[in-house]
């Protein structure tokens, strides 16, 4: 009975803060401050812990920058946070089920490559969907089904690593595997589905 009223709540407060999420369960959003364990650089994108990047965002005040330099972009590994393995054991995947995360893109006009790794160290990689805007905090996204089909078990993921092609500066926040609502149609403006 107790799960049962939590997980009631749980969905009437995610419902009332955005209707078109139903349930989100948080990787990663660096509200820890720390940067050991928390992110590493892969390639060329000098990551570092930001605060207060405008415009404000308005989940958080803590975000992950880079600051893209290979001639080609850089990539930066994200690792979850300690909440996540416990949490994804009893989640239920759908077709609406998604990756995502927050970006501030400086340059404009990206998709953003994931590579998912999980814990025997095959490698799982999609492109998001749509690109990103220049200097607005958007939610850009992978869709779990699509990782799923390659291969991946979720339960089994053990880091992330984020590609972006051409140099400069990106923030990134709140790593999220949300579950979204398809009422009212099929598109949310930056989550279209």
């Amino acid at each position: 009975m107790r799960t049962y009223i939590f997980t009631l709540l749980f969905f009437l407060i995610c419902s009332a803060a955005d209707p078109r999420i139903i349930f989100d369960l948080t990787y990663q959003d660096f509200n820890s401050g720390k940067t050991t364990g928390v992110f590493y650089d892969c390639w060329n994108s000098n990551p570092a812990i930001d605060k207060d990047v405008q415009p404000i965002k308005d989940t958080g005040k803590i975000c992950l920058k880079i600051t893209a330099t290979g001639n080609n972009g850089g990539t930066v590994g994200i690792y979850p946070a300690e909440s996540f393995y416990e949490n994804i054991k009893n989640y239920t995947f759908t077709d609406n089920t998604v990756l995502s995360m927050m970006v501030l893109d400086r340059v404009g006009q990206h998709t953003f490559e994931c590579k998912i790794f999980d814990t025997s160290g095959n490698i799982y990689t999609l492109y998001s969907n749509e690109k990103s805007q220049k200097d607005k905090w958007q939610r850009v996204f992978w869709r779990m089904k699509n990782f799923i089909k390659l291969g991946l078990d979720p339960v089994k993921i053990s880091k992330i690593e984020i590609f972006v092609y051409e140099d400069g500066k990106y923030y990134y926040d709140d790593f999220k595997i949300l579950e979204l609502s398809t009422e009212g149609g099929k598109s949310f403006g930056e989550i279209t589905i």
